[in-house]
């Protein structure tokens, strides 16, 4: 052959890429190699240690010659160096073992399907509280909680020691009838006398442990006889005020006429019983105590004065449903009464109180001593439903409640409640009377349990059931669609039939 006609040949054949040769396969030209049916530049600095073809950084097994690429389960490592071909393991940790419905982790009698501890053991299967986490792996075992990972704190809280203790004022009637305006010759102790006397009288405890006012009405200095609508707040609602209120029971100097209903009043539109500076004054129980001698006599609602009865004291009467649809019950003592007794039960059943006495709805009392246990008594009928409880956290998010020993769940009618903001649990209907009518209230115990969630739930739905370990329908069985084990000679009911070790010997 010509020479000059042979390298016109050979350059021409190193001019032609992706061009087939006679035997139908590819040539490629110089510089080039055929990868997966075209040529590709040959890179002097790409290493392909099998040979195959493929350079390593290509290669699905760059150690083992493999020009087809085959990778049947698609997870990348080609299968002939695949350790599990047929099954998609990136991680080359062999193949997957298949699942056992007698899979025992921990190794205590009890497979994992069926074991409410699977990764401790506890062949006891031990439950206190129920809840389906073994006690050997509950954070919070002696209750019913949501979470594995749960932590408890016990807090325990006594009536009248931790109790948000009431607001209690004192509205006082101040008119003629409990000094001697009626009758100038009267010997003493006059009712106003007797009164200041059981004020003395009553223990710096419930003076001090409570938040108590006193006001007084009708607040008339002599010689105006005229009918008067008037009304003195003498000591604001506050605590430890035991020296202040006997001072401004002291004070009080009777006269005049008695304008029940607008002193009532007065008390609600002038926010009387509200302290701004208390953290619990949304929370704290409120009342209201008058001690009258007398039926309310002026009415006050025309905006003149007007001396009748008759007009007086359905007066008192919407005074004291104002304040009780407000939250405030309103209690009666009649103090050396003249009143009728039904008027004084009409207010204080429009307060929304009663006497212990199945005869009457308000009290009464005669003298000092009977004011002192008339005022005792009261004050143990607004024992606080509400306790403040202390160590509270931020991840506090649920408290178990129990009154007495009897336990009540989260309920504004019969159980509890609990404001988080300022840490005030509240009892309502009977867990609140368990302590209410109790002998001595004060010896009710109110246990409060505080738990603090973890952040894994015992069970969150992924979808339908699987053969893994795992509730994922959240229908408290596991694993329930899988094939049942064999039944061993073990004691234990491998085969999940009911039955144990049948067949065995």
């Amino acid at each position: 052959m010509d020479q000059r006609f042979l390298m016109v040949l050979l350059v021409a054949a190193a001019s032609c890429a992706n061009c087939d040769d006679d035997g139908g396969g590819l040539l490629c030209g110089a510089g080039e190699r055929a990868l997966d049916g075209r040529c590709v530049p040959v890179d002097g600095d790409i290493e392909d240690d099998d040979g195959d073809g493929i350079p390593n950084s290509e290669d699905n097994c760059p150690q083992t010659p493999n020009p087809d690429q085959a990778d049947a389960d698609g997870d990348g490592r080609g299968d002939v160096c695949d350790d599990c071909p047929a099954v998609a393991n990136a991680s080359q940790g062999g193949c997957p073992v298949g699942w056992d419905g007698g899979r025992d982790s921990d190794g205590d009698g009890v497979p994992d399907i069926s074991d409410n501890c699977p990764d401790v053991p506890n062949a006891d299967q031990a439950d206190a509280d129920g809840d389906a986490i073994g006690d050997a792996c509950d954070g919070c075992p002696g209750l019913v909680n949501q979470f594995a990972d749960d932590v408890c704190a016990d807090n325990v809280l006594t009536a009248m020691v931790n109790t948000v203790a009431p607001a209690i004022y004192l509205l006082v009637d101040a008119s003629g009838s409990m000094a001697n305006q009626l009758d100038p010759a009267r010997a003493r102790p006059w009712p106003i006398d007797e009164f200041q006397s059981a004020i003395t009288m009553l223990p710096d405890a419930l003076l001090n442990e409570s938040r108590v006012g006193i006001g007084q009405f009708p607040f008339q200095p002599p010689p105006d006889t005229a009918a008067t609508c008037t009304f003195e707040n003498l000591v604001n609602i506050g605590p430890g005020q035991a020296t202040e209120v006997r001072a401004a029971a002291d004070g009080i100097a009777p006269f005049g006429d008695t304008p029940t209903g607008y002193a009532l009043q007065q008390i609600r539109s002038q926010g009387i019983l509200d302290d701004p500076g208390d953290p619990q004054n949304a929370s704290r129980p409120k009342v209201v105590v008058l001690v009258t001698d007398g039926d309310p006599t002026v009415a006050c609602d025309s905006g003149t004065p007007v001396n009748s009865r008759a007009m007086a004291q359905p007066e008192a009467v919407a005074g004291a449903e104002a304040l009780a649809a407000d939250g405030v019950p309103v209690f009666v003592v009649g103090f050396q009464s003249g009143a009728a007794p039904a008027n004084l039960d009409a207010i204080a059943a429009a307060g929304g109180t009663d006497a212990p006495d199945p005869n009457r709805r308000h009290f009464i009392a005669d003298n000092a001593q009977e004011l002192v246990t008339a005022l005792q008594s009261i004050r143990e009928l607004t024992t606080s439903c509400k306790f403040e409880v202390m160590n509270t956290t931020p991840q506090a998010d649920e408290l178990i409640v129990s009154v007495g020993g009897t336990a009540f769940n989260e309920s504004a009618t019969n159980g509890y409640t609990f404001d988080a903001g300022s840490s005030v649990l509240t009892l309502n209907g009977s867990a609140c009377d368990a302590v209410q009518n109790a002998a001595d209230p004060a010896s009710v115990e109110i246990l409060a349990t505080i738990v603090d969630r973890g952040t894994a739930p015992l069970c969150a739905p992924t979808g339908a059931e699987l053969c893994d370990y795992v509730d994922n329908d959240c229908n408290g069985q596991t694993d329930e669609v899988c094939p049942a084990p064999d039944e061993v000679c073990d004691g234990a009911d491998n085969d999940l039939d009911g039955q144990i070790d049948e067949g065995c010997p």
